[in-house]
């Protein structure tokens, strides 16, 4: 996926909210509920949009074995603590929905397959499936709701790779299944893997070039 190393090469506020936000959720699984919802109040300060992969706590908990009441209320903690430092969520969705005057449809398409690559969304369909078909409903809810709640927030206005830059992790985490099938089939099929290698090989180092003609009015 092109956006999980394109990141790295700007600086921008979103890398560091995801980072947080990462640090966050992986102490809410740990079972630091204090920690884990203090550390999600600070993430949107560094980016309020960090914010839209939040609803993934309440499957998150669910998968964890733990009761919706406690889920709701690391939900409130997170909420109350935005708020008293001043966040406003509702206002900045708002400007983030409708700021659309000269985004195409067009440049949308093109930021998802941006973000993703063409082969890397057909590997998170992959994971999908593998998840369905191990009947893994929690989990796949756990990485698929803040997939799904990102790319609604910019429907209207994403436009670039890393406007989708908070959902990649739990892209990989979905693609990693799809990965694993694919290792486990190919394990004594020598021909299989010789054709993996020479695709990979040719996906790494080849382009093609589309050429564009311009004509003088």
């Amino acid at each position: 996926m092109p956006e999980s190393y394109a990141c790295g090469m700007y600086a921008n506020s979103a890398v560091a909210a995801t980072a947080v936000a990462m640090v966050g959720i992986w102490l809410l699984t740990r079972r630091r509920y204090l920690w884990g919802a203090s550390v999600l109040c600070i993430a949107p300060l560094l980016r309020m949009d960090i914010m839209s992969i939040y609803p993934l706590v309440f499957p998150l908990f669910c998968f964890l074995g733990m009761n919706w009441r406690r889920s709701l209320g690391v939900a409130a903690v997170a909420t109350v603590g935005l708020w008293l430092m001043g966040g406003n969520i509702l206002n900045n969705f708002g400007t983030y929905a409708f700021w659309n005057g000269m985004i195409e449809p067009v440049d949308r398409v093109k930021a998802v397959v941006g973000c993703y690559s063409i082969p890397g969304m057909l590997i998170i369909v992959v994971g999908l499936v593998m998840l369905f078909r191990r009947k893994e409903w929690l989990l796949a809810a756990v990485l698929l709701l803040p997939i799904v709640t990102e790319h609604l927030v910019y429907i209207k206005m994403g436009c670039a790779g890393k406007h989708f830059l908070y959902a990649l992790p739990f892209a990989a985490a979905m693609a990693s299944y799809a990965v694993a099938w694919l290792v486990d089939g190919v394990r004594r099929r020598r021909p299989a893997q010789m054709a993996i290698a020479v695709v990979l090989f040719l996906f790494e180092t080849c382009y093609v070039v589309v050429p564009v003609w311009k004509t003088n009015l």
